[in-house]
């Protein structure tokens, strides 16, 4: 609806005739921008809706009924019972006026952005609903009489209002033409009272850009909440995409962070080893130094160490030494993190396609992940005390990879398609008998689960690789050992 008096003449009418005589249950607010009249009388109850929205006021009857819930707050508790005698609408106005039955009085305010519902008792303002609008704590129903002036003063085609007439009387194909501008008052006056003669007889309804004129109340009435309830869905479904896009791209980053500090975690050069170097050349270290590079005695690499230099050589490498104790719980926790942040992005690009494509009307906003059980990618076996990991499918395949520790053993197999199976031994010695149970398991997950004889390859998880590009599942192994197992 457009904010022109001339809508809110028909309005007035329109209330008067919905609920003059008509007796007020209560005022109750359902959130900031929507204020509920509940009605009695003997005809039954009504409500009428007055929405704030984009910038407009919205006055609806005839719609869903809104319950009083625990979010709802009581308004102009004073005209509860007051019995409603009258309604108009303020001459060249937007505002309407509600007379009740003991000297109090409503006003409606539809300014656009300064819409308000204002409530007097005698003459004087007790309260009004959208509080932050201070300036109306000055107003004065005096100024709002039924019979006013509409312009005192010339319209020019630069002033704010000058430029409102000239697009509201397009849809009536009467645009004032440029010499209107250089007319007295008194004339622009009468140019215009001729023009709302026929305006007056119609609802100016205001939807996609465009002003539309509207027969009947009820039209406008089924026509305002047509365009509320598409104008609310869009506002939903723009607000969504920005925020799912947003939280899209956070995930995203966040992904290439784990992968990188995965990357820095899977290093050969690792804590313990830093810690070694640390003590081979502490004799010859240097004090108050951030990082430092010393020769591997081995490969004849410079490795590059960051150190506390608030620290002596020795303290740091005990320092390396405790960080050595948890690298592969490091390394296994941001793999975990990496696995459920991509399964975020999924769920996030689902619902940016299923909102875009219309397929949902509302959606609960996607949920962080970090504090929600995601399914393990493996089946959990217990052996000798050690766990045993089978992997669910080809692509879990490659996420219990992911999760496994470098010195774990990894055992398929050999030549059929089957599950990979990870002895979670973390580099230390195992036996003969849990090696055999795990590669037991691994035929039992394979294609070759009816074969007499299977071999299956075991190694360190740090041999095996994903090649990049390669299909969900399938991995090359850089050294490799088989173990012959009799299926029974």
């Amino acid at each position: 609806m457009y904010s022109h008096y001339s809508t809110y003449q028909k309005l007035g009418f329109a209330l008067a005739q919905e609920i003059a005589n008509w007796y007020i249950e209560c005022w109750f607010s359902t959130g900031k921008d929507e204020l509920v009249l509940q009605l009695r009388s003997s005809k039954g109850v009504k409500q009428i809706v007055f929405s704030f929205f984009k910038g407009e006021l919205f006055i609806l009857w005839d719609v869903q009924w809104r319950n009083f819930g625990n979010r709802c707050i009581k308004w102009f508790i004073e005209t509860d019972n007051e019995k409603i005698i009258g309604v108009q609408a303020i001459e060249n106005e937007r505002a309407i006026r509600i007379e009740l039955e003991n000297k109090g009085d409503i006003l409606i305010k539809g300014f656009g952005i300064y819409g308000n519902i204002l409530y007097f008792e005698t003459n004087a303002l007790t309260q009004h609903f959208r509080q932050h609008l201070r300036g109306d704590n000055s107003v004065q129903l005096a100024d709002y009489t039924v019979s006013r002036e509409w312009i005192s003063s010339v319209l020019t085609e630069e002033n704010q209002f000058g430029q409102a007439i000239k697009y509201t009387f397009k849809a009536l194909n009467k645009i004032p033409e440029t010499s209107f501008y250089s007319l007295t008052a008194k004339e622009q006056n009468l140019w215009l009272a001729e023009q709302s003669k026929l305006l007056l007889k119609k609802y100016l309804h205001f939807e996609n850009g465009n002003w539309h004129l509207i027969d009947s109340a009820t039209d406008y009435n089924v026509e305002t909440q047509k365009f509320l309830k598409f104008a609310r869905a869009e506002e939903w479904r723009t607000n969504n995409l920005r925020s799912l896009n947003k939280r899209l791209e956070q995930k995203q980053k966040l992904v290439l962070e784990y992968q990188k500090q995965i990357t820095n975690a899977s290093n050969p050069r690792n804590y313990k080893q830093q810690a070694d170097l640390l003590l081979i050349y502490m004799p010859v270290i240097s004090e108050n130094t951030q990082r430092i590079q010393l020769e591997d005695p081995l490969s004849s690499v410079l490795i590059s160490i960051k150190v506390n230099p608030k620290l002596n050589a020795q303290q740091n490498a005990e320092k390396l030494y405790k960080k050595a104790k948890n690298e592969h719980l490091e390394f296994a926790q941001l793999a975990k993190k990496e696995i459920n942040a991509k399964d975020e992005i999924e769920a996030i690009k689902k619902s940016i396609i299923e909102i875009e494509n219309g397929e949902v009307k509302r959606i609960n906003s996607v949920k962080k992940t970090d504090n929600i059980q995601i399914a393990k990618p493996y089946k959990l076996v217990l052996i000798e005390n050690t766990e045993i990991w089978i992997g669910k499918g080809a692509v879990q395949n490659d996420a219990m990879l992911k999760l496994a520790h470098k010195q774990d053993l990894w055992l398929h197999a050999r030549g059929v398609a089957g599950s990979h199976v990870i002895i979670r031994s973390m580099g230390k010695q195992i036996s003969r008998k849990l090696l055999e149970s795990a590669a037991k398991l691994a035929v039992e997950n394979s294609k070759a689960k009816n074969h007499t004889l299977v071999p299956v390859i075991y190694t360190q998880r740090k041999y095996v690789s994903k090649p990049k590009n390669a299909p969900a599942g399938m991995v090359k192994v850089l050294k490799e050992e088989v173990i012959d197992i009799q299926n029974d």
